[in-house]
């Protein structure tokens, strides 16, 4: 990713909800109230984990020193959080991500990664049933921020740069068969946007590669993952795939 300023986007006007329009959740990750499904036409969500939230427990995870205590960006605290300061308030977008990895046959592969175009990674996890965890970036950023914890990182200088992928996340789909006993290719699917893993941030250096998602046309479209307008749709569609079979 570029180490170039970027085209700057205050993090007020990037979370403005248009007059008439209804937030995004994708900008906005929400828990609908009791009475959603007769609201879901006339929002606002009670904020669960909205965009500001998670991106100030990701500053906290490459601002701070190891913690043996936090074991997950849910774990950091009001507290935590209000020690994260963002220079300007200001997001800086980039538009492209260029991968360098080691293919199949030991040789050095290069991905370009595009919102548009291509625009699907996979990131190492430590899931026992897969080992991978697949994402949609719908966004690249880098922040200038500031940390005032005691277990901040020491600081030189200015305010450290920090870099973010922003992604929609894939679930895999266990209920359907897959593997090479199966013979069939590992299957995900969207989270619903309302979920609180739906939407997060990875860092660059975390993407392994770009990866290569078939729709399975069988099982058609639904607008059940995400129902309104958003960043997470591209302009052309309305809706989002079942299913996608993983085919790196």
């Amino acid at each position: 990713m570029s180490e170039g300023l970027g085209d700057s986007i205050s993090l007020s006007a990037f979370l403005a909800v248009p007059r008439g329009g209804l937030p995004d959740p994708a900008r906005e990750v929400s828990v609908p109230d009791p009475n959603y499904a007769t609201r879901i036409h006339s929002m606002p969500l009670r904020p669960f984990q909205g965009f500001t939230r998670k991106l100030k427990n990701y500053l906290l995870r490459w601002t701070s020193m190891p913690n043996q205590n936090i074991t997950s960006y849910d774990e950091f605290t009001e507290e935590d959080r209000g020690h994260i300061t963002i220079v300007s308030n200001t997001l800086y977008r980039h538009k492209t991500l260029q991968l360098r990895y080691t293919t199949y046959d030991m040789l050095e592969g290069l991905d370009k990664i595009y919102q548009r175009r291509h625009p699907d990674v996979m990131i190492l996890c430590d899931d026992e049933d897969h080992p991978y965890m697949y994402g949609r970036v719908l966004d690249f950023f880098h922040v200038n921020a500031t940390n005032s914890s005691p277990n901040a990182l020491p600081l030189e200088g200015e305010a450290p740069m920090v870099q973010m992928a922003w992604v929609r996340w894939f679930k895999l789909d266990k209920h359907l068969p897959s593997g090479f006993s199966s013979l069939r290719y590992p299957s995900v699917s969207f989270y619903e946007s309302h979920e609180p893993d739906a939407f997060g941030f990875v860092h660059p250096d975390e993407i392994i590669r770009a990866v290569h998602l078939i729709p399975s046309f069988r099982s058609g479209k639904t607008t059940e993952y995400l129902s309104v307008p958003s960043k997470a749709h591209l302009e052309t569609e309305g809706q989002d795939w079942k299913h996608f079979n993983v085919n790196v």
